[in-house]
């Protein structure tokens, strides 16, 4: 098995982000000019909501459960250690949407939306020129609730 492997402090969620290297992080007034410059690598980001890792290949499972990822995790990056910043899927979405803490994106309770002041990862690449698209199938990441921004 010839997967990368990361340690991170984020939202628990299989992500692979194609194309994008490490480096410090960029000043929010750079970032539109920086994706324009770095010739529009195609870039899917894949979360799923409660999914056991221990029974998936790239993270162990002596069955061959998921042999797709396994693939994506040998040409990305997998991610070790995860943490929420909620244990609601709502909340930790918007924080992973948004990069803001959950007292700071405005959703604390069942009938609260994002702001409309809260900037998603969506709008953010859709603001440098790319076609973006969001397929869900959770309630609680419906339009209504402000995901769909971007």
């Amino acid at each position: 098995m010839r997967c990368a492997r990361w340690s991170s402090r984020v939202a628990p969620a299989v992500a692979l982000l194609a194309g994008l290297g490490c480096e410090p992080a960029v000043p929010a007034s750079r970032i539109h000019a920086r994706l324009r410059a770095i010739d529009r690598p195609n870039i899917v980001l894949i979360v799923v909501d409660t999914l056991r890792a221990d029974w998936t290949s790239p993270y162990g499972s002596e069955h061959d459960t998921s042999p797709e990822l396994m693939r994506w995790a040998e040409r990305g990056i997998v991610f070790e250690k995860t943490r929420a910043q909620s244990p609601w899927t709502k909340m930790s979405m918007a924080s992973l949407m948004t990069s803001l803490w959950p007292q700071s994106h405005a959703i604390r309770d069942y009938a609260d939306g994002l702001g409309d002041g809260a900037v998603t990862l969506a709008e953010t690449f859709r603001d440098a020129g790319y076609a973006t698209f969001g397929v869900q199938t959770n309630g609680w990441l419906h339009q209504t609730f402000g995901f769909h921004q971007g």
